[in-house]
């Protein structure tokens, strides 16, 4: 037992001995590398405010294809290219658009919708300035701000479908008086004076044709080939007149007048726009 006893202290102290000399216990075991620190990156999202800029710069040029080109694909697969710019076109143009300005005022954004408030300004010939707030809902794709298409991004008011239709009022216009205060032209119901005829009576004939050569300054013989080249069931406008034109003629009743009433500009005397000239009754006169 002893000697074998003293084999295994002896391998003891062989093995506390090289442990120590190889740097002690800790030394069989060695240190691992240590791992790189994580870097967590983080892609910001694109610029929506720029990307609106984009669309509406594009709408500034009429560079309707640009502005398709930036719709999401879901609105791309709803519209075509050539209704998109027709329906821009048709309410540009139905409401006189000359040019328009904006300005982006607002943002909010996520990294996978955007929200983007902006005032635009149409400037029109016909209706002033036209002046609306919108805002315009963006979606992320590929890391690309693509427009939400809506009727209202051209106007609030188009949202659901609606239409844009412009309604004229024209104004009247006012009257004009010479130097003396007498009236040139003025806006009143006016009577058209013609002839029927069919209801001419042979034995006035003359006074009508000349009654109307008058009031119409119109050779009376250019009334007759008129007439005769009509034949009879037709009729033959000739002039506007007065009341007191319509009163006089009414007195002498010669038969195949016709006087109707309607709302025109009216010039007395001739005026400025005669109601009907014929250089050919002035040369013959002249003769």
């Amino acid at each position: 037992m002893k000697p074998l006893r003293r084999i295994q202290i002896l391998l003891l102290f062989l093995f506390v001995s090289a442990c120590s000399s190889s740097g002690g216990i800790a030394g069989i075991f060695e240190t691992p590398t240590p791992l790189p620190t994580a870097q967590a990156g983080i892609t910001p999202a694109p610029d929506a405010q720029a990307a609106v800029t984009e669309f509406l710069e594009a709408l500034q040029r009429d560079d309707f294809e640009i502005m398709y080109n930036m719709l999401s694909q879901t609105s791309r697969e709803g519209i075509t290219l050539e209704d998109f710019s027709k329906r821009w076109n048709n309410a540009l143009n139905e409401m006189s658009a000359s040019s328009l300005d904006f300005v982006v005022s607002s943002s909010t954004v996520s990294p996978r919708n955007a929200e983007v408030g902006y005032s635009i300004t149409y400037k029109t010939t016909l209706a002033g300035d036209i002046q609306r707030n919108i805002v315009m809902r963006l979606v992320n794709e590929d890391n690309a701000w693509k427009v939400q298409w809506d009727d209202a991004l051209i106007l609030p008011e188009l949202a659901g479908g609606n239409e844009l239709k412009m309604e004229y009022s024209i104004p009247a216009r006012g009257d004009i008086y010479d130097r003396e205060g007498l009236p040139v032209a003025t806006q009143s119901k006016a009577l058209a004076f013609g002839v029927s005829t069919g209801e001419i009576d042979p034995d006035l004939r003359g006074t009508l044709t000349t009654e109307l050569g008058r009031l119409c300054r119109i050779d009376p013989l250019d009334i007759e080939d008129q007439i005769d080249a009509s034949g009879p069931g037709w009729y033959l406008p000739m002039c506007e007149g007065t009341r007191e034109d319509a009163q006089r003629l009414l007195s002498i009743n010669p038969g195949g007048l016709v006087i109707s009433e309607y709302e025109s500009r009216y010039y007395h005397k001739g005026g400025l726009a005669p109601r009907r000239w014929d250089t050919r009754w002035q040369s013959r006169r002249n003769n």
